[in-house]
């Protein structure tokens, strides 16, 4: 049988990592304030970078020693630097436009596909992968995309057997409780629902945060797929891997609810997004269904779980 580990977790809305050694509880950062600086003025450029310097801080302290820190920062000055020269000798507003947009902003969509492959929880050749991505990234919004995704790929890796309250023999959790926690808790409680996804163990790490965005990383299913939930509502999912036809059911109902659905260049992942609209839980529990195993995948012909 296959084991199913989800990692549930509260974000903060800055651009930063947070440790407690006492808890051993990350706080991590969704996105939206990195955005809000990209489409803001050149100046906050500087704003971007020391943003930047603290995740990188942060992640070496969860890696450990084998987090190459130095080598990040190098590509971090180089694309800083880059940026900044231009902007220093050249002022011209047309001439800043195309170079913060090439420099700072830029997120190239096929280095987007390779991280949502490659920078995944579980994976043995995260490290190799971070490194050869890391050579790649030609803007700071590309470096920040990557360090944010390693962030959370480590992250189910970081709590102890004290933290963790087990609710039954297939679940159990880290962190407090809220409204919508409970009631994944609830669906992951449902032994029938466990049998017909095709996984017996669910891990739920959940943690203390300032905001609303929670992270579910489901081992086993499309190998590790991730879902975040940002404000109970707006619903971003990544699945590693799964071939066009392991996930044609769950295209299907993602675009009849308006939702975006995409598959990497080579059919290997799938990633998009949807909104909730006030029924998060039905949405969570029908994607959970649509997700293939190693050794199943649901038929959207037949409407169940196939060999």
């Amino acid at each position: 049988m296959m084991d199913l580990i989800i990692n549930f977790i509260n974000t903060d809305r800055e651009i930063h990592l947070l440790l407690n050694p006492k808890s051993k509880l990350i706080i991590f950062a969704n996105e939206k304030r990195i955005k809000q600086i990209l489409e803001q003025e050149p100046r906050r450029a500087i704003e971007l970078k020391n943003k930047i310097e603290l995740i990188i801080k942060q992640v070496k302290t969860m890696q450990g020693t084998d987090f190459d820190d130095k080598t990040v920062n190098k590509k971090l000055n180089e694309l800083y630097t880059k940026y900044t020269n231009e902007y220093n000798t050249k002022k011209n507003h047309k001439t800043m436009t195309i170079s913060w947009a090439q420099n700072i902003s830029w997120l190239n969509e096929s280095f987007e596909e390779e991280v949502s492959k490659y920078i995944i929880p579980y994976f043995f050749q995260i490290r190799t992968e971070f490194l050869r991505l890391l050579k790649q990234s030609k803007s700071l919004n590309e470096l920040t995309h990557l360090l944010h995704s390693l962030a959370i790929a480590l992250l189910y890796k970081y709590f102890d057997d004290k933290q963790k309250e087990t609710i039954n023999k297939h679940l159990m959790i880290v962190g407090k409780k809220d409204e919508l926690t409970n009631e994944i808790i609830k669906l992951l409680s449902d032994k029938d629902f466990i049998k017909e996804i095709d996984s017996p163990t669910v891990l739920i790490l959940n943690f203390d945060s300032f905001t609303n965005t929670k992270v579910m990383i489901i081992r086993d299913l499309g190998h590790s797929t991730t879902i975040t939930i940002e404000d109970d509502n707006k619903i971003i999912y990544n699945i590693p891997k799964a071939n066009s036809r392991q996930v044609a059911a769950l295209k299907e109902y993602i675009q009849s609810r308006n939702g975006f659905f995409n598959m990497t260049s080579d059919n290997q992942a799938a990633y998009g997004s949807i909104e909730a609209k006030n029924n998060t839980i039905n949405i969570i529990k029908e994607i959970l269904l649509r997700l293939p195993s190693d050794l199943t995948y649901f038929d959207k012909n037949t409407n169940q779980r196939i060999r």
